[in-house]
């Protein structure tokens, strides 16, 4: 038995050491579990204590919760005096897992399912019964979708109104594929020192100052210019056309719908559609006009409600003031 175990644990722990990683039970996720172990007949089987090879393959529907199916083999003979010889037995059982704390390392779970064995003796007399079974088990995450794994379990059978009892320990390794990894905290984007316009100097008497801002909003999850913005674009248009010497910064903004990068593309966007606009529209030189994107960054509104992220997905300006 040490040397099967052995062969599991050597090469899992080298691998583990090359490449530790921060790893967990994935959602959605395939699992492929060999395994190695011992399994113990009690009192009626009248059957030695024998070693189990065998291979478990599940799907985690979530990072707590999975189903497992699982086949083993058990070579074992009778007990001394019992007249069985040698056996063969089968054992195979679908379980239900539930893992606690699944984003690992150090991952315990609870398992329950139904199944069956079938046991086939040197001198015939085959017998199969269905079994139920409980245990508990540990997975040990020594890298991205690869855990090392225990795992005891209490077997249960009826056979002409008799009870069986049998256990099961194993170890064995945990191979994941697929699965949808946590989204990671995506940095918000490093905050640029607006491009605040140099205050003019206040006008000598009988001269004035003309200011003008721009605000609008947009559909979800679209960067074209709304039919109802473009007058108010257009006071922009008209007044850098008249004052060529102003300029713009044209800032993009999203609710928090979607990932973090996908906002910071869509205002950049957003904005870019109002640079284009005025350009083509008005005729206003682009080295004049700038486009940021600030994604879900600053909200002027909570994301909580429609109207409020509504307010969110919009773009505002900051423009130079002009003197007569």
């Amino acid at each position: 038995m040490k040397k099967y175990l052995l062969l599991v644990l050597v090469p899992a722990l080298l691998l583990g050491m090359l490449q530790k990683a921060e790893a967990g039970v994935l959602a959605e996720s395939f699992s492929v579990s060999p395994y190695v172990g011992g399994y113990s007949f009690i009192d009626k089987d009248r059957l030695e204590t024998g070693p189990t090879f065998g291979i478990r393959g599940g799907y985690n529907f979530t990072t707590h919760f999975g189903l497992e199916a699982a086949f083993g083999y058990i070579p074992t003979e009778g007990k001394a005096n019992s007249g069985i010889g040698d056996a063969d037995v089968f054992s195979y059982h679908l379980d239900a897992l539930y893992h606690f704390m699944p984003d690992g390392p150090l991952v315990p779970y609870l398992a329950a399912g139904y199944g069956g064995n079938s046991r086939e003796y040197e001198g015939g007399g085959d017998v199969s019964r269905s079994t139920v079974n409980y245990g508990v088990g540990v997975k040990y995450f020594l890298r991205e979708a690869m855990a090392l794994r225990g795992d005891v379990r209490h077997l249960i059978s009826r056979d002409v109104g008799e009870t069986f009892h049998n256990f099961e320990y194993t170890v064995g390794l945990d191979f994941l594929f697929g699965g949808v990894k946590p989204a990671a905290v995506a940095a918000q984007p490093a905050e640029e020192p607006s491009l605040e316009p140099v205050p003019a100097a206040e006008p000598t008497p009988g001269h004035y100052k003309y200011c003008v801002t721009l605000h609008g909003e947009f559909d979800i999850d679209k960067a074209q210019v709304r039919p109802e913005n473009k007058d108010e674009i257009a006071i922009v248009g008209n007044f850098m056309k008249k004052y060529p010497t102003t300029t713009a910064v044209i800032e993009g903004h999203t609710d928090n719908v979607g990932s973090p990068e996908y906002n910071l593309d869509l205002s950049k966007r957003r904005a870019q559609a109002v640079v284009n606009y005025l350009a083509e529209n008005y005729g206003i030189d682009r080295s004049r006009l700038e486009a940021r994107g600030y994604g879900l960054a600053r909200p002027v509104e909570p994301n909580t409600t429609d109207e409020g992220r509504q307010a969110n997905r919009r773009i505002e300006a900051i423009i130079d003031c002009a003197f007569d």
